[in-house]
């Protein structure tokens, strides 16, 4: 994904919530869910990127923020709008391959 709050242009893009396709007709996200995604995980990812940039974590975590991104659903030509969670790419070794290296030993 492309943004202009990434330092390097390229990010890495989660979007949680998508319109889906039941009996013919596209359905909106669960409204329960999305609920969730807006008062409860994305203001829990920006307070976690504050904590970060207070506590000089920035070159320790990738940056983390929230925005809406226009994008075409694949197979459908559908044009969504939705908020996405964004990632700076980390360079190096992620930790999860040094601990499965570690746990199998």
């Amino acid at each position: 994904v492309s943004s202009q709050q990434s330092q390097l242009g390229v990010t890495i893009g989660k979007v949680m919530c998508l319109p889906f396709w039941k009996d013919g007709k596209l359905e909106p996200c669960d409204t329960e869910f999305r609920s969730w995604l807006d008062n409860v995980l994305y203001p829990l990812a920006a307070a976690q990127q504050r904590v970060s940039d207070e506590c000089g974590l920035t070159s320790v975590a990738p940056r983390m923020w929230v925005e809406n991104v226009t994008a075409i659903m694949p197979d459908t030509g559908y044009v969504i709008t939705e908020p996405m969670a964004l990632q700076e790419l980390a360079m190096g070794a992620p930790l999860r391959s040094f601990h499965k290296a570690l746990s199998t030993k």
